[in-house]
Parts: structure tokens; sequence; C-alpha cells
């Protein structure tokens, strides 16, 4: 069961990122941002695939192995190209989270290769990201946030958590028939994968900062994300509880059976 959750929350993670470039080359071409209409996004893209390809084959790599292997360094390299590309994107058109994204994945050779230094610059990195910056990032989100309207009409919010939450249960159902799993691990399986809030609300507030949505679809999006972010690890704990014997014994297995002492 587990492989089911991690495999699927991958690949759900993966669309979710292409999902983010898409809305910020979007709202670019949108707002006018890109100069030369198409044409000039078209070489852009090209102009920043090839740099980031170059930086990827060699330029990174070169660094890293001229660096001395301190964290500090490492650090000092990272910012240099988030910055570097992060700005790149959004002078052509791509928004800056395509460029934070492929700094990232430009900068996992190199802090892989750093063994040791590599991993604690990682956990500088992740404490930076999720305990303070993250913090001014959801802040910021509900001071966009209605409530108000949210309680006056909170239809819009109900609706879009159930697709959400029917959608990803149906697509696991249906292996129920196939025999790949049976109905307790279905609604194990779709309770587990349906916890939903940084990327939907980043793709929110991108929309809604660039006056693509209206406040009252904003505040329904977050909602919707934040419930399930709340909901579901209380039942996933309860369904654990109750089915934990039965979900540990893999599928076509024997149930285990109770004996009875006289």
């Amino acid at each position: 069961m587990g492989e089911f959750i991690i495999g699927a929350g991958v690949l759900d993670d993966v669309i979710e990122v292409f999902l983010v470039a898409l809305v910020s080359v979007w709202i670019g071409e949108k707002s006018g941002d890109v100069g030369g209409g198409i044409i000039g996004l078209i070489m852009g893209v090209m102009a920043f695939i090839l740099l980031a390809w170059l930086s990827y084959r060699w330029l990174i790599v070169l660094l890293s192995r001229w660096l001395p292997r301190r964290p500090r360094n490492l650090m000092l390299l990272s910012m240099i190209i988030l910055f570097g590309f992060g700005g790149l994107s959004e002078y052509t058109g791509l928004g800056m989270v395509v460029g934070a994204i492929t700094a990232g994945v430009l900068m996992c050779p190199a802090f892989s290769s750093m063994g040791e230094v590599g991993k604690q610059v990682t956990q500088t990195i992740q404490s930076l990201s999720y305990g303070f910056l993250g913090l001014f990032f959801f802040f910021w989100v509900g001071l966009n946030a209605d409530l108000e309207g949210l309680f006056r009409e909170p239809a819009l919010a109900i609706l879009l958590y159930l697709a959400g939450t029917v959608g990803k249960l149906a697509g696991v159902f249906l292996m129920v028939p196939m025999k790949k799993i049976s109905v307790h691990e279905a609604w194990t399986i779709g309770i587990g994968l349906d916890a939903r809030l940084t990327t939907e609300i980043i793709v929110a507030q991108l929309l809604f900062d660039a006056k693509l949505i209206d406040g009252h679809l904003f505040t329904a999006l977050v909602s919707a994300a934040s419930f399930t972010a709340v909901t579901v690890p209380l039942l996933f704990s309860l369904l654990i509880r109750r089915w934990g014997d039965e979900l540990r014994v893999p599928q076509g297995e024997p149930q285990p059976k109770e004996h009875s002492h006289d």
C-alpha cells in the first residue's frame, strides 16, 4: 500500500510542478511581460533551456569542484544560481517559479557530490524554507483571503473540496475490480492521496496576484486545500488504527486468523 501512495504522490507532484510552470508562463503572456509576443516567448524559452543545459553539464560541475568544500561556499553558489535563473526566467516570461525549480534541479548533483557538506546545506535550506520563509508566504495568503465572503457563500469551496476528494477516491477505487487492492486499502490510499496544500495555494496565489481570478474563487481554493491539510492526517490515522492489521498483509496473502485458547 505504501508503494501506491508514494508512487502516486510523486506523479502528482510532477504534474503539479508542470502546472505551476504552465500557469507562470500563461500569466507572463497575459500580462504582456514577454517582448515580441509568442516568438519572443519561444526564443526566451530556448535560450533558458540552453543555458540551463550548459550549466547542468559543465558550469555548476566545474564551480562545485573548484570551490572549497565548505557549507557557506555551497550556500553562496546556490543563491547565485537561484537568483540568476529566477531573474532570467522572469525576464523571458517564464516566471520566477520556473527559475526557482530549475535552479534546484541544477544544484542537485552539486549537493550530492559534496557529501556531508551537501546534507548540511540541504537541512539549512529546508529549515529556512519551511520554518521561516514559508510562514511569511502563508501569512501573505491569509491576508488575501476573504473569510466573510466564504461564510456567506461556502458552496464553491465545498464543491471544490468534493471534486478533488471524490476524484481521487474514484481513481483509486478503479483498482478494486482489477484485484490490485482491497476496498479497505482503496479507502486508505484515497484518503492518503487527498492531502493538498502548498502547490494548489501557490497556483491560486499566482492567479490572484495577476488578477486572473477574483477573491471569492481564491478564498474557495485556499479553503478547500487547507481543509484537506487538517482532515487527511486525522482520517488517515483513524483508518490505519482500524484496519492496520489487514493493511500490513500483502494483497493476495491470507488474512491472519485469531486462535482461540480453551
